[in-house]
């Protein structure tokens, strides 16, 4: 029973390698809490076929992720996680929503049938997809280009340039490789989905990209994000 148990936590390191506890929130300016919410459902069916709506109503949506993973030393041990994220959509005073974000996972230890549950992500990564819904009814600063997750070449790919975007504007172009950012080399987590810089939509922000193309010679670009107007989906100044 003691090697079940200690293969069930080497386990749990391999399915969840960082146990962190965050709960971040925004405020949006341009929406209700319900319709904060139904924006967050109509996303699901083309993002995550394995979520469920575990509990919903005007002010709490939890969702619940399913799936399996080979884990233990040599893969050789099929484990059962649930990932379970719960919104909260809090009408204020001044009219804007508050909504929270928590993420909690679950493994199930096919042993024993015991479970383990840790609260998952970062501040940082939280309220990455906090402002990725805040930015479709409020917009926010871009700067208007894309990275790969697929490291190549000592950094990581530009996969897409907006049109009308700061980034075009400097002459950033798909498939140069982005190096640096700020002087920092661009790092990939792949546990976490994010590489290791990020913007700001709430204010412009300036940084200088190092990046490199086919012919191997590495150049510095400074960009600074842009407002983007959530109807139109145009660069522009905010109103």
């Amino acid at each position: 029973m003691k090697c079940i148990a200690k293969l069930f936590v080497l386990t749990l390191m391999v399915v969840f390698p960082g146990f962190v506890s965050a709960m971040s929130s925004v405020s949006i300016k341009n929406a209700t809490p319900t319709q904060v919410r139904d924006y967050i459902i109509s996303g699901l069916s083309s993002t995550h076929a394995n979520a469920t709506i575990e509990n919903m109503n005007d002010n709490n949506l939890t969702l619940l992720f399913t799936q399996m993973h080979r884990a233990g030393l040599f893969g050789q041990v099929m484990m059962s996680t649930e990932n379970r994220v719960v919104f909260t959509f809090i009408p204020q005073d001044d009219g804007q929503t508050q909504v929270t974000y928590n993420e909690v996972a679950t493994a199930y230890d096919p042993f024993t049938g015991g479970k383990l549950s840790r609260p998952i992500g970062t501040a940082q990564t939280e309220l990455s997809i906090l402002n990725d819904i805040k930015f479709n009814f409020d917009g926010g600063y871009r700067f208007g280009y894309g990275v790969g997750n697929k490291k190549q070449k000592g950094g990581y790919p530009i996969v897409v340039v907006d049109q009308g975007s700061p980034a075009e504007t400097v002459g950033l172009k798909v498939g140069q490789i982005l190096l640096k950012v700020n002087g920092e080399k661009v790092k990939y987590d792949k546990t976490l989905n994010s590489h290791n810089f990020h913007s700001d939509i709430n204010f412009p922000k300036t940084d200088i990209l190092t990046v490199t193309d086919a012919s191997g010679i590495q150049k510095d670009i400074t960009i600074t994000s842009q407002f983007v107007d959530p109807k139109t989906h145009k660069y522009t100044e905010p109103k």
